[in-house]
């Protein structure tokens, strides 16, 4: 809005200028705290005095605090997340894609957590491999001579093997 108005786009906008940006402003620290800052109160007195273009400026630069911000608390979460992850049940690696979904669900286009859900999927098709590869065991506990249980765990160990591996390797991309 404050934009629009330093632009002069919509003249019809520009009426009673000040308070409605002032308005739309206040919404978004009630809205997402992280703005509620000493920069977001100049912003609105620079706004007050007339100085769109400076107050436009401040503002953006509260904006971009508030982005880093945000990135910073979500590589955090993520890195203490991705400690867990090696090794991690199922329940603990779903738990993951659901807050990364989440996440995404306010940043889609942030490619590191796009990234990071594509490796978790990973993590949990791996979990699901162990899965299918304890079943296979287990048929050879109650039947040992099944020729299709032995070669289907013989086969499941070395694509599981061989998963475990690619998974391994592009994390270390990361």
């Amino acid at each position: 809005y404050l934009y629009n108005g330093v632009k002069k786009i919509d003249q019809e906008m520009l009426r009673d200028f000040d308070s409605r940006t002032i308005r739309y402003i206040e919404k978004c620290a009630m809205i997402e705290t992280l703005y509620h800052t000493h920069e977001l109160e100049i912003g609105v007195s620079l706004i007050k005095n007339g100085r769109y273009k400076d107050a436009f400026a401040t503002l953006r630069r509260n904006r971009d605090f508030v982005i880093r911000s945000r990135r910073a608390n979500f590589e955090v979460t993520n890195s203490k997340l991705m400690e867990k992850l090696h090794g991690a049940d199922r329940e603990s690696v779903q738990k993951r894609i659901d807050l990364l979904s989440q996440q995404l669900e306010e940043n889609p286009d942030y490619a590191d957590q796009i990234f990071q859900l594509g490796l978790s999927y990973f993590r949990l098709a791996e979990n699901d491999w162990k899965l299918g590869l304890d079943k296979l065991k287990r048929v050879l506990e109650l039947n040992p001579s099944l020729a299709k249980g032995r070669e289907g765990q013989d086969k499941g160990r070395s694509l599981y093997q061989k998963l475990s591996e690619a998974i391994s390797e592009i994390e270390s991309y990361d």
